[in-house]
């Protein structure tokens, strides 16, 4: 009997139902990443889109706002980031000293159909980014 709060999923168990455990995605590695795509906001303030293709079609994909330098010396600073890494679409908000703020899982993805998946939300995040460009600024500078 599992313990009140504990989760079957958590503690590795095999799924009763018969249908297997879908598989986690990995990008092919090698994949390629073709040219960054930037969005300068001025003053610094840039909005950098990386796509992953493999045969053609979309892989993987990163959009990452930073600054180019700063007062405390460094090149870049990331503001927020929505990327494809560990198994799921995520976005990552950052602090001034490049620790995590905050990180929100936007989907999963399983291996059969993570390259739809990518398609679908790769408009979506793009969409985000722009749009919320200076509310991540904000909250990076203010750090909340």
């Amino acid at each position: 009997m599992q313990k009140p709060g504990k989760s079957g999923r958590n503690r590795g168990l095999v799924k009763m139902d018969g249908t297997p455990e879908p598989k986690p995605y990995r990008r092919p590695p090698t994949a390629d990443p073709g040219q960054d795509r930037k969005v300068n906001y001025g003053l610094g303030w840039e909005i950098t889109i990386r796509i992953w293709r493999y045969n053609g079609r979309l892989v993987d994909y990163a959009i990452n706002q930073h600054c180019e330098g700063d007062d405390t010396g460094a090149k870049v600073k990331d503001i927020a980031r929505i990327d494809c890494c560990h198994h799921h679409i995520h976005e990552h908000q950052f602090f001034k000293n490049g620790n995590p703020q905050c990180y929100v899982n936007i989907k999963e993805l399983e291996q059969s159909t993570a390259w739809t998946t990518m398609q679908e939300e790769l408009k979506v995040s793009q969409e985000h980014m722009l749009d919320k460009w200076d509310w991540h600024q904000e909250r990076w500078e203010r750090g909340y």
